[in-house]
C-alpha cells in the first residue's frame, strides 16, 4: 500500500495526526496547515489539516488533500544528518501547491 492510499479520502484530523505520529509507519508526521471544520456526522467541531509533512527513515514528502492526497515535494533523506532543511522545502512546496507564485509569510 502506498503512503497516500493509507490516508483518509479527507482531511486528517489532528488526533489522526497524533495517531500517525505515534505509528510505526512515520517517524513524524507535521501538520502544516490547520483549519476549524465541523464533522458532519455528529456536528462536532474539529480542527482538521489538509497539507503535511510525512518523514520516514529514508524520505519527507509534502502531501495536500484537494479531492484526493497528492504529493508536492519528496526529499530522500539517506546520509542527511539534520533533517530541518528538507522539513523546510517540504513547507514550502506546500505553500508553492496552496499559493501559485507567492510564498506565504
Amino acid at each position: 500500500m502506498s503512503v497516500l492510499e493509507s490516508l483518509p479520502g479527507r482531511a486528517l484530523s489532528m488526533g489522526e495526526v497524533a495517531a500517525l505520529n505515534e505509528s510505526d509507519a512515520f517517524e513524524l508526521v507535521v501538520p502544516v496547515e490547520q483549519e476549524e471544520a465541523v464533522r458532519a456526522e455528529s456536528m462536532e467541531e474539529v480542527t482538521v489539516s489538509e497539507a503535511v509533512v510525512l518523514v520516514t527513515a529514508s524520505w519527507a514528502k509534502a502531501v495536500v488533500f484537494d479531492d484526493e492526497w497528492s504529493v508536492v515535494e519528496s526529499v530522500e533523506l539517506e546520509d542527511v544528518e539534520d533533517r530541518t532543511e528538507a522539513l523546510l522545502e517540504c513547507e514550502h512546496a506546500i505553500e508553492d501547491a496552496r499559493l501559485p507564485g507567492e510564498r506565504a509569510n
